[in-house]
């Protein structure tokens, strides 16, 4: 009896080993997906397609409406400014690349015209807007933003660069941040 509780505490073991293992090594092949300096702190998100659809169905999404959804990429940057200078969010100075070409950014009017195309109610359209981030936004010290951006689904890493503005009285600088090789999940 205690020769079987040793061989299947040493199976047990080993197992707990190797999936350690594994997910450290899986761990290690994604890309950091957190800027941090004096000013700013962004964490970029990858929603998966589970996450997407349990979501909206939570919310009593229609199936064809997630299916629109789910043809994208959803990347939900959090964004936090560190410094009393304000910091200017404008999405359209973001850019994202495929293999260095621009990949374009699906906005708030694609969605609107899906979403007449397929008569969704007025009430989960209001909820779907909330979450999407902000086109333009300005962050005082300490605050917080965070929020869906969308682009075209992609099997290969994506880049993106984020352009702020900060300002403070007259100053103005620029804030570029980049992340490289994230995938849609």
């Amino acid at each position: 009896m205690g020769q079987l509780l040793r061989d299947l505490f040493l199976r047990y073991l080993i197992t707990v080993i190797c999936l350690c293992v594994l997910v450290g090594v899986a761990h290690a092949k994604k890309p950091k997906l957190i800027y941090e300096d004096d000013e700013v702190y962004m964490r970029l998100i990858m929603r998966s397609d589970e996450q997407l659809s349990a979501f909206y169905q939570g919310r009593e999404f229609s199936q064809e409406a997630i299916r629109e959804i789910l043809q994208t990429c959803y990347v939900t940057p959090i964004i936090k400014n560190k410094k009393f200078d304000v910091l200017m969010l404008d999405l359209t100075h973001w850019s994202f690349y495929v293999d260095g070409k621009p990949l374009p950014r699906i906005d708030r009017l694609y969605w609107a015209t899906q979403w007449q195309a397929i008569s969704m109610k007025q009430a989960h359209r209001s909820t779907f807007g909330w979450t999407l981030m902000p086109e333009q936004r300005d962050l005082r010290f300490d605050e917080g933003v965070g929020g869906a951006v969308v682009v075209q689904r992609q099997s290969k890493p994506m880049e993106l660069v984020a352009r702020f503005v900060t300002t403070i009285g007259d100053k103005k600088s620029e804030k570029i941040i980049r992340f490289k090789g994230f995938k849609c999940e």
